[in-house]
């Protein structure tokens, strides 16, 4: 036999000693409140469901035979009659007055407690021992299988950031040295300039040379409400800008790169007198508006002088058409001839448009 904490056999005859053994079947000792009788009953009950074992019979029947036990302790326990002369209340927990106790707690020495001896806490059981689900709206469903989703695939959404980055990255350090590459310098001609011309040596730069679309526009243009039209043939080995220079103002009025071995026209050009001036070389440079390699400077050797008539048959005005090749053609008219490179960038930067 074993025994309480009082001292006393758990098994005997006799009110003190029947609750002293269903206060040890519970784990409590002499003295112990109804709030510590219920509370250790709710977790005898839930450590000892037979649920909690499925599929060992031996330990389940075992739960359930130690259940029948708290159980049965339990309804002793919480019976009037079983606290007799010997039972005393802590002095730290009077007892509650009459006024206080609820009618539903109210029951006779014979009636069983609520739930058939079970924990009045415990919930519901549903089949299989699982709890009733909750219920929850279709817009806090719809916010938790968002949520779920943002923590587990977040980090997509910062994938277009990084790439947007990744490319601003790469044009920005493009430009920077782009603009960071020297620009000519005024010495001596370069090994398979243009013949003739005052050129530039190429720097020692390992870069592939940079080169504009053909037709491309230096600067804005102006004077858009003529009829003529000016047709460069680039039949060198290098690139080249063109500037047509309106003599009577001194203000440049187109400027247009032409990819070497390539033809362009350009038109809209008003009446007047032009000069026509050319920049030939490799590497353009956006920045400085200059090739960095092999530049050398030119200009034709005669004005282009562009008048608008009338046809007396279709009334229409006749297009005047210049048509100029920059490397040296049988039967030419004019020669190109050289020029420095001060006087091209003036005319590169002669002053905001008209």
């Amino acid at each position: 036999m074993s025994t309480c904490a009082c001292g006393n056999l758990a098994e005997g005859n006799g009110t003190t000693r029947r609750r002293c053994s269903a206060l040890h079947e519970l784990g409590l000792k002499m003295g112990a409140t109804d709030a510590e009788v219920r509370t250790a009953h709710r977790l005898y009950v839930k450590a000892w469901h037979p649920d909690r074992f499925p599929g060992d019979e031996k330990s389940k029947s075992a739960a359930q035979e130690k259940l029948k036990a708290i159980n049965s302790a339990y309804d002793f326990l919480v019976a009037p009659f079983s606290k007799g002369q010997n039972y005393r209340p802590r002095a730290d927990t009077p007892p509650p007055r009459p006024t206080q106790q609820p009618p539903q707690r109210q029951r006779s020495a014979n009636q069983a407690p609520p739930g058939g001896g079970r924990s009045e806490a415990s919930p519901p059981k549903y089949a299989g021992g699982r709890t009733p689900p909750r219920t929850t709206s279709r817009t806090r469903r719809w916010g938790m299988l968002f949520g779920a989703a943002a923590r587990r695939w977040g980090y997509l959404l910062y994938f277009p950031f990084f790439v947007g980055l990744l490319a601003l990255w790469g044009i920005l350090s493009t430009s920077s040295n782009r603009s960071s590459q020297p620009a000519p310098s005024d010495s001596a001609p370069a090994d398979g300039a243009h013949p003739g011309l005052t050129a530039y040596p190429a720097d020692n730069s390992t870069q592939p040379a940079y080169s504009l679309p053909n037709g491309t526009e230096i600067r804005k243009r102006r004077r858009l409400n003529g009829h003529g039209e000016l047709t460069i043939e680039n039949g060198t080995s290098y690139d080249a800008v063109v500037i047509l220079l309106d003599l009577n103002s001194g203000k440049t009025i187109r400027t247009f790169y032409v990819v070497t071995g390539d033809t362009f026209t350009e038109r809209q050009i008003s009446p007047g007198l032009y000069g026509l001036f050319f920049s030939t070389g490799s590497d353009w440079n956006t920045a400085s508006k200059k090739f960095n390699s092999a530049a050398s400077y030119s200009h034709f050797g005669e004005n282009l002088e562009y008048t608008e008539k009338i046809d007396q048959d279709t009334e229409k005005v006749e297009t005047i058409t210049y048509k100029v090749s920059l490397q040296p053609v049988p039967g030419g008219s004019a020669a190109i001839e050289p020029s420095d490179k001060d006087s091209f960038d003036k005319k590169m930067n002669d002053g905001s448009p008209d």
